[in-house]
C-alpha cells in the first residue's frame, strides 16, 4: 500500500516506484487510470471508480517525504500521470570526470528535491514484441540496463538506452522537483 510506505518514510530515503501492467485513458475524464487487479469492465464502471487515478496517484507520490522520487511505468498511458509535465534534459554522465569520491558526487547531485517520472510512451504501448516474449520492449531494456551497469542508476542513464526503443519512452518532471534536481543510485 502507497500511503502506508509514504508515512513509513523519511526524508533522506530515496523512492522508486516501478508500476508495470495495464494504462486507460478516459476521454471523458481527461485523465489517465491504472487498471487494477479487481478493476471492473469499463462498461460496469462507467466512471472508473475500480481504476487508479493517475491524477491521484501523482498528489500522493509528490506528497511522500522522500526528497528523491523516481517513478517508472510501464503501461499504457504512463506519460498521463501528470499531464502538464516538464521534459527533462537529462544528464547522461556520459563524460564526467570526477575530482571528489563517487559516494560525495552522488551525494552532492541529490541534494536537491527531485521528483522525475519514465514511461515507457505517451499512449498505448505493445505488452511483448518479438524480440522479447518474456517482456515488454521497455522492460527487456530496464532489466538488461539494471543487470549490467555497475556505478549508479539515474534517469539519465535510462532515457539514454531507451530513447531507440518501439514504444517512445519519455522522462519528465513532476510537482516539487527542483531546478538542477537529479536522482543518483548507487549500485553497490
Amino acid at each position: 500500500n502507497i500511503v502506508k510506505l509514504k508515512n513509513e518514510m523519511q526524508e533522506n530515503d530515496k523512492f522508486i516506484l516501478f508500476i508495470a501492467g495495464h494504462g486507460y485513458f478516459s476521454k471523458e475524464l481527461t485523465d489517465g487510470f491504472l487498471v487494477m487487479n479487481n478493476s471492473k469492465a469499463i462498461n460496469k464502471d462507467t466512471y472508473l471508480e475500480s481504476y487508479m487515478q493517475m491524477a491521484s496517484l501523482n498528489r500522493i507520490i509528490d506528497n511522500i517525504p522522500a526528497k528523491n522520487v523516481f517513478v517508472i511505468f510501464d503501461v499504457c498511458f504512463g506519460a498521463t500521470f501528470d499531464l502538464n509535465a516538464q521534459d527533462i534534459d537529462p544528464n547522461r554522465y556520459q563524460k564526467t570526470d570526477l575530482d571528489v569520491s563517487m559516494a560525495e558526487f552522488i551525494d552532492r547531485q541529490n541534494e536537491k528535491t527531485s521528483r522525475m517520472f519514465l514511461a515507457s510512451g505517451r499512449y498505448e504501448v505493445p505488452d511483448y514484441w518479438s524480440n522479447s516474449l518474456n517482456h515488454s520492449p521497455f522492460a527487456d531494456k530496464l532489466i538488461n540496463f539494471l543487470s549490467s551497469e555497475d556505478v549508479f542508476v539515474s534517469p539519465g542513464k535510462l532515457i539514454s538506452i531507451m530513447e531507440g526503443n518501439a514504444t517512445a519512452p519519455i522522462l519528465k518532471q513532476f510537482g516539487k522537483h527542483e531546478a538542477g534536481a537529479d536522482f543518483l543510485l548507487p549500485v553497490k
